[in-house]
């Protein structure tokens, strides 16, 4: 079996980290990891579990497939506004859907 060659992940993660304005240590802190775990990552191919994966991809709100395969794009329009909206309250949430679908009307 061919061994895989994942030594581009750790900058998917850095280029995702710096996307979201997030620091190391920030990171780091909401992974239960130390900021030089996450340097090793970005920048030493340091190896890391599936679990450590799966909680980077869900603090920086990532498509898996935007780590894993590297021709597909890390940070889309849309995935920014994805972004974004996750990060609004539950009341943001629904006065910018609310607006959308006003917009969207008046466009009609």
């Amino acid at each position: 079996m061919e061994k895989l060659d994942l030594s581009y992940i750790g900058e998917r993660i850095k280029q995702a980290r710096q996307n979201a304005k997030m620091t190391q240590e920030e990171l780091g802190e909401q992974i239960g990891k130390t900021s030089r775990y996450i340097q090793a990552i970005e920048n030493e191919n340091k190896g890391f579990s599936l679990d450590t994966l799966i909680r980077i991809v869900r603090v920086l709100n990532l498509p898996t497939d935007a780590i894993i395969y590297p021709e597909v794009g890390i940070d889309s329009e849309a995935d920014q506004w994805l972004r974004m909206f996750r990060l609004l309250s539950c009341r943001d949430r629904q006065i910018l859907l609310a607006t959308a679908k006003a917009m969207l009307k008046e466009d009609q």
